[in-house]
């Protein structure tokens, strides 16, 4: 599922459980544009495990931000 606010940003979240581990696991992923090539994001992972008594705890949150940037070098007339 994707949720567009506007051109430059979106949020996409997924949600999966795994039937071998026995575990729901989130990731939840927000997305700016600043501008072409540079990009922001926030992203919150978050997994909750099965117990013995068929009730999901909360085993391991992860939060990060990353900053993509594009270096663009332009190249300056040939000399001849």
């Amino acid at each position: 599922m994707r949720f567009a606010h506007s051109g430059s940003g979106a949020a996409d979240p997924h949600v999966q459980y795994a039937t071998e581990s026995q575990n729901i696991g989130l990731q939840s992923r927000l997305r700016w544009i600043l501008k072409p090539g540079n990009e922001f994001f926030v992203v919150l992972n978050h997994a909750w495990q099965e117990d013995q008594f068929n009730r999901f705890e909360s085993a391991q949150t992860r939060f990060r931000i990353k900053f993509n940037y594009a270096f663009r070098f332009q190249s300056g007339s040939a000399i001849i």
